[in-house]
């Protein structure tokens, strides 16, 4: 005979977030939850399926593994669901991301890093960045031109030119707060 139960709202009471991040990221899951800490706050996450090398070409591709990786989250009502790679989010752009995402989850607002930062900057009242990327040329050009198209003005920029992502996920934030000053410096 089965014990008698009962059935709360569950962890998500005050919203419900999910992360969708490479299957080579390290650290976001860690970093996310650090930030997000709240009682109330439920957090999930899920992995898209992509080669560690951070280029062009892979990133395009990610769109063709969004969809799965949303369909690999519980069957939750997400209030958000975010695309966890900046570099991804900006070469797939947003209206892909929506699109690949959003078939399984409609109900839920979409994020990404980029857009993210977008908003923050905006809420600031910010219109000039500088700023430093772990990433690539191209793709750090991606970027900036990302940014320029939402109407801020670089004003400095420097990468590390990386493309492994195994290496972003360990450059130490001494080295990005370290590169501040020598990116101010310069004009891009």
């Amino acid at each position: 005979m089965a014990l008698p139960f009962t059935t709360d709202d569950g962890k998500g009471v005050r919203g419900t977030l999910d992360l969708i991040l490479l299957k080579s990221d390290e650290t976001p899951e860690s970093e996310a939850r650090e930030l997000l800490l709240t009682a109330g706050l439920a957090f999930h996450n899920s992995r898209a399926v992509m080669p560690p090398v951070v280029t062009r070409e892979p990133l395009a591709i990610m769109t063709a593994t969004l969809p799965a990786a949303a369909a690999r989250l519980p069957q939750a009502d997400f209030d958000v669901i975010s695309h966890g790679c900046a570099s991804g989010a900006t070469v797939i752009g947003p209206a892909s991301e929506v699109a690949a995402i959003n078939g399984l989850h409609s109900s839920a607002k979409m994020t990404d890093p980029i857009l993210a930062l977008v908003a923050a900057c905006r809420a600031r009242g910010l219109k000039r960045l500088g700023f430093v990327t772990p990433f690539v040329v191209e793709v750090s050009a991606a970027v900036r031109g990302f940014l320029r198209d939402a109407g801020f003005e670089i004003s400095a920029f420097g990468p590390f030119e990386q493309g492994d992502d195994r290496v972003v996920a360990r450059i130490a934030p001494a080295s990005v707060r370290g590169r501040h000053g020598h990116v101010g410096d310069r004009s891009n």
